[in-house]
């Protein structure tokens, strides 16, 4: 099966992350689906999408920062699209209560 395909149980709005530790280019972050994970920091963020008409789905490729040549791509369902909306909400929601 392809790993873009592959759908998890919606675990509900986008919880806040315990801690996050930047270290120069790159931060420590818990994974959601456990342990943790050390990423690039990039600054910004851009997207690109296309319609996949016979999967009923939508392709979306996510880019880091002005410079990334490599993205990361994953297919979604339109209640799969729901839930990144959702999530990208909360956590508007649970930024602006900080700030």
């Amino acid at each position: 099966m392809n790993a873009g395909q592959v759908l998890l149980p919606d675990p509900g709005p986008a919880p806040m992350p315990e801690a996050a530790i930047v270290t120069g280019s790159h931060a420590h972050v818990a994974h959601p689906l456990g342990g943790h994970a050390r990423v690039a920091l990039r600054d910004g963020l851009h997207l690109a999408w296309a319609p996949m008409l016979l999967q009923r789905r939508a392709l979306l490729v996510l880019f880091a920062g002005a410079e990334a040549d490599a993205g990361v791509a994953t297919t979604l369902s339109r209640e799969g699209l729901r839930r990144l909306i959702a999530d990208i909400q909360s956590i508007d929601a649970q930024l602006g209560e900080m700030l």
